[in-house]
């Protein structure tokens, strides 16, 4: 949840996405510039209108996609310097195989 630790001056960005307040993030936007450190995420909300909209207004998520790539990131990260393709192989299989046991 995006929510700014500025006070109650913003609302949180999740209450936008629920229910019939699709139009309010225009109030959102504008409160949210007014905070120095968030300019920059609002002018990006901004310059991909389209797209922020139908996140607010479909139902599918890319959310378990983007957590399955950060995690091979992650993975990845930590095997520089001293593993190769193989080691990352046997760290992805062996998550994978040890989340599935329950």
């Amino acid at each position: 949840m995006f929510c700014l630790s500025y006070g109650s001056k913003v609302s949180p960005l999740s209450n936008l996405a629920s229910g019939p307040k699709y139009g309010a993030h225009h109030k959102w936007c504008a409160d949210a510039e007014k905070v120095a450190a968030y300019t920059g995420f609002v002018r990006g909300l901004r310059q991909d209108y389209a797209a922020v909209g139908q996140a607010f207004k479909s139902q599918w998520s890319n959310g378990q996609t983007e957590g399955q790539v950060n995690r091979l990131k992650m993975l990845k990260r930590q095997g520089y310097g001293r593993a190769g393709f193989d080691l990352l192989r046997r760290r992805v299989l062996f998550r994978n195989c040890t989340h599935h046991r329950d």
